[in-house]
């Protein structure tokens, strides 16, 4: 097989390389963009809302959090908003504020907001797209950005030698048709 491979005009080589290398990044970009756009938050069966713990005021305040870690597994949290004095219902949504890759995402933390005190609800390391607490049941909204997962793959290790690949192979093309041309 090596033998045939050999025997192959170098042009014809470096556009398989070539043609091989995009195939794989193409396939590890759709890999990672998958974008969070928004949390809905919903009441699990047989929980009760907490109350506000200020005199007057029923309604919770509901603050949440999300925590993204990058190649190093350091990340900080990202404050996607407060609903003041809203009951959860049928479910309340927080749209997330700025672009967050799914495969980045690692916890979420729901507070009680108060003047005086705040009270973590649940603090959940995330599994999948569902995530159940003891009170609450989390469910991730997602999209597919093709921006974030260009920028996101190229970023991995995997990512840039694959670009560093093409660029090689095309540079490995572009001469052997420059020195045909300038032999013709």
């Amino acid at each position: 097989m090596f033998k045939r491979l050999a025997q192959l005009p170098t042009r014809t080589l470096a556009l398989w390389i070539s043609l091989a290398l995009v195939a794989g990044m193409a396939l590890g970009v759709g890999t990672q963009g998958e974008r969070v756009t928004a949390v809905r938050v919903t009441l699990c069966a047989g929980a009760e809302e907490p109350g506000d713990g200020i005199l007057g005021r029923d309604a919770p305040d509901y603050r949440l959090d999300l925590r993204g870690l990058d190649l190093h597994g350091e990340g900080d949290w990202l404050d996607c908003g407060t609903y003041e004095d809203r009951p959860v219902g049928d479910g309340l949504v927080w749209e997330v504020p700025v672009p967050m890759p799914l495969a980045a995402l690692a916890e979420l933390r729901l507070t009680e907001v108060d003047a005086l005190d705040d009270d973590r609800l649940e603090e959940l390391v995330l599994d999948g797209r569902v995530v159940v607490g003891r009170a609450f049941r989390f469910e991730l909204e997602t999209s597919f950005d093709l921006g974030l997962a260009v920028g996101q793959f190229l970023g991995t290790p995997l990512g840039m030698a694959l670009a560093f690949g093409i660029v090689v192979s095309l540079a490995t093309l572009a001469f052997t048709v420059l020195v045909r041309a300038g032999a013709d």
